[in-house]
């Protein structure tokens, strides 16, 4: 089976005084008993580009032995609440592509008005049509306290999945979302009942929803926490184990740098380390030009001020072949390199 294609690329563009009929191009390919269905509009001021799975005795009409006959007509009908879907076309090679047309239902419309909605737009009633938007799911919503939803955001939770189970599962868990947008940027990043339960089994302190949200957009999740519990990191609070996904810091690079000797960084060091570069290819480097075992300090320092393998080779060649690590770094901070030595003897 395929998954939707979200509606992400869906462009609701300005508002037209004008009533003109949402309609667009389709093509469809069955897939046992479901239909792929493609559907393009650039019309009466909605842009959409949008694929979903239905299943095959949802388009009334619809014969499928059609779709095994060569250039044979094609005729159905998607109903939906807020409005039907009329698709004609013909069948070839196994698809089957042609027009559809959508005609919203006045009697939906009329029945979100008398729940607080504004009017509703052709254009935002194919959105709703689209994801099959009922007057069961606004209801269920308003029940759980979404009763003040405006045209737009009850178009996003269509396009999102926002749905009374949904909210449900959070409520649940105890996770109470703050308000509408909160609930669709939950969904757009992963923020569901599996995701956080995983959290709060992996020892997570209670979080509060824009946590877990932070956590899911980084990609801190139950296996990254069990991954860092297994090396050592047992007791670490939710800020640092974020940090660590924000700079990057993960199994491989721990085992990198306790395979160079660095076994005793702790989370702090590890961020450092992250944000300044300090990799397993730049203390090889520095090992290379006779720069082992170095102190965790001094590779910070180097790496911040820029002596690397390069510095060091250059200033060999001119003469400087027994500077120490901390030479180096002065050298830096006072801004002698190669070139301001070469100047200097020029004179």
């Amino acid at each position: 089976m395929r998954r939707a294609m979200p509606l992400a690329i869906l462009l609701l563009i300005c508002a037209t005084h004008v009533h003109a009929e949402v309609r667009g191009r389709w093509f469809a390919e069955l897939e046992g008993d479901e239909v792929w269905l493609e559907l393009n509009s650039r019309s009466a001021g909605a842009r959409f580009q949008v694929g979903l799975d239905i299943l095959a005795d949802e388009l009334s009409g619809l014969d499928v032995a059609t779709f095994e006959r060569d250039d044979a007509p094609m005729t159905f009908t998607l109903q939906r609440e807020p409005g039907s879907f009329q698709f004609e076309g013909r069948a070839m090679d196994g698809t089957a592509m042609g027009r559809f047309t959508f005609e919203p239902d006045a009697s939906f419309a009329a029945e979100l008005r008398k729940r607080k909605f504004g009017r509703l737009r052709d254009k935002e009633a194919v959105v709703l049509a689209i994801h099959d938007v009922t007057l069961a799911l606004v209801d269920g919503m308003a029940e759980l306290g979404y009763d003040d939803l405006s045209d737009d955001e009850l178009v996003a939770f269509a396009i999102h999945g926002v749905t009374p189970q949904y909210v449900k599962s959070l409520e649940a868990l105890d996770l109470q979302p703050v308000d509408a947008d909160e609930l669709v940027a939950f969904r757009i990043h992963g923020v569901d009942e599996e995701f956080v339960r995983g959290m709060q089994e992996a020892g997570m302190e209670p979080l509060r929803g824009d946590d877990l949200l932070q956590a899911a957009i980084h990609g801190l999740d139950p296996r990254f926490v069990a991954e860092m519990q297994a090396l050592g990191f047992e007791r670490l609070r939710f800020e640092t184990l974020l940090n660590f996904r924000i700079h990057g810091v993960d199994k491989r690079f721990i085992d990198d740098m306790r395979e160079l000797g660095y076994d005793r960084l702790d989370a702090e060091d590890l961020v450092q380390f992250r944000i300044h570069g300090v990799s397993r290819r730049f203390i090889e480097d520095m090992s290379e030009v006779g720069f082992e075992d170095l102190r965790e300090r001094d590779l910070l320092q180097m790496r911040i001020h820029g002596v690397d393998r390069r510095f060091v080779l250059e200033m060999r060649d001119l003469g400087y072949e027994d500077l120490t690590a901390q030479e180096l770094i002065q050298l830096r901070i006072h801004g002698v390199d190669p070139d301001y030595v070469r100047r200097l003897r020029r004179r």
